[in-house]
């Protein structure tokens, strides 16, 4: 976990930050998929990525010294 401007960085709190974009996820699948298990998984795989460019970024800013 990570902490910046007093907030947490860990997936939870990146899912919670997109909920409202799964809220508004709208798709029609064909009745053979479950929509929950692929939005579920489309969540996942945003939440890892902005997880990965967010350390990505941190790291960056500790070589230089600087903080986000």
């Amino acid at each position: 976990m990570i902490k910046t401007f007093g907030m947490q960085l860990d997936s939870e709190s990146i899912k919670s930050w997109l909920q409202p974009i799964n809220n508004f996820l709208v798709v029609d699948f064909p009745k053979t998929f479950n929509k929950e298990i692929i939005i579920d998984e489309i969540m996942e795989d945003i939440t890892y990525d902005l997880y990965i460019i967010y350390s990505q970024i941190s790291m960056l800013a500790a070589t230089k010294n600087k903080t986000i």
